[in-house]
């Protein structure tokens, strides 16, 4: 036999070998399963103006991955977009947070002042604990975030003040689901109260004073008499909506009806008061509270939950 074979074979077999002792080739980490968009501050996309000494920071969160969440996040606040990196904030850097919140996340950074211009971003952790990247830098610009700043005077028309719709002794309400006042379903729930008026002749006035977290439409005896359209970004239900129902009473029994909305996943509620008044000077309310009854699952057309009847037969 040949030596050239022989070598030829040991040469294979060299190769052969060094392949089999090779480490295998490094396994990719797997990439982050979440994604950060959609940043708003005060509920509402790079504000101007916000007089809020503690904003609130919310973003969305999206992902191929079923059942996925996020358990952690980290917050930037700078004063340029440039400065936007772990280490090189200049404002804030909250560090890994364990939360599963992505809506009024406060602020918890030093001072903010006034009449500035402040950059962030956030980042989140998912169900595995992998980081996802950071998001696009949004932006907020403060007010006067100290009263003393201000050296305007307010001017107008002289307004009275006796009558300013009050809603105190007023319950929120809603469906017992959760923690409504931390967070409830994107949804529209519908309460009713009845009430009493012995002698429209003797009404002078009837008011209805309502706001609904984040909207409402209201009815009495099945006749729509208020309404404020649900816009969760401008949080209207700081503004409560007054109406005169006058109109709209009529002798003995009467039905007061709202169907209110939660425009998103956030704290939802009803607050409202009608305030019934008569010529002895006498004054009826009816407030929202725990008395307000709840028609089962969500009334249909025709139905009449509305109103004081349904086929025709009183409502009780």
């Amino acid at each position: 036999m040949s030596s050239r074979p022989r070598n030829a074979f040991l040469a294979l077999s060299l190769v052969a070998l060094v392949v089999s002792l090779a480490p295998p080739p490094a396994v990719a980490a797997s990439a982050p399963a979440l994604s950060v968009t959609a940043l708003e501050t005060e509920h509402a996309h790079n504000p101007l103006g916000i007089d809020a000494a503690r904003p609130r920071l919310g973003w969305t969160l999206s992902s191929s991955e079923r059942g996925q969440r996020q358990t952690g996040y980290e917050i930037l606040v700078a004063t340029s977009p440039g400065r936007l990196e772990p280490g090189e904030a200049d404002v804030w850097d909250s560090g890994r947070v364990s939360s599963s919140a992505t809506f009024d996340v406060r602020y918890a950074g030093p001072d903010l002042a006034s009449r500035t211009r402040y950059w962030w971003r956030v980042r989140s952790w998912d169900a595995q604990g992998r980081a996802s990247g950071f998001s696009p830098p949004a932006s907020f610009e403060t007010a006067f975030l100290d009263a003393n700043q201000w050296t305007g005077s307010w001017i107008g028309a002289p307004v009275a003040t006796a009558d300013k719709p009050n809603l105190q002794g007023a319950s929120w309400i809603w469906y017992p689901e959760g923690e409504p006042g931390n967070s409830a379903p994107a949804a529209t729930r519908v309460f009713r109260r009845g009430f009493s008026v012995p002698s429209v002749a003797e009404l002078t006035s009837a008011r209805l004073v309502m706001t609904g977290d984040d909207g409402f439409t209201a009815w009495i005896d099945g006749t729509q008499v208020a309404s404020a359209d649900p816009r969760p970004e401008l949080e209207s239900w700081r503004s409560p909506v007054v109406t005169d129902v006058t109109s709209a009473v009529r002798d003995g029994a009467n039905v007061l009806a709202v169907a209110a909305t939660n425009g998103r996943v956030s704290p939802a509620g009803l607050l409202g008061r009608l305030e019934l008044r008569y010529a002895d000077g006498t004054t009826t309310r009816v407030d929202t509270d725990g008395t307000w009854r709840r028609p089962p699952g969500r009334p249909t057309a025709g139905s009449r939950w509305d109103s004081t009847t349904r086929r025709g037969r009183p409502r009780r």
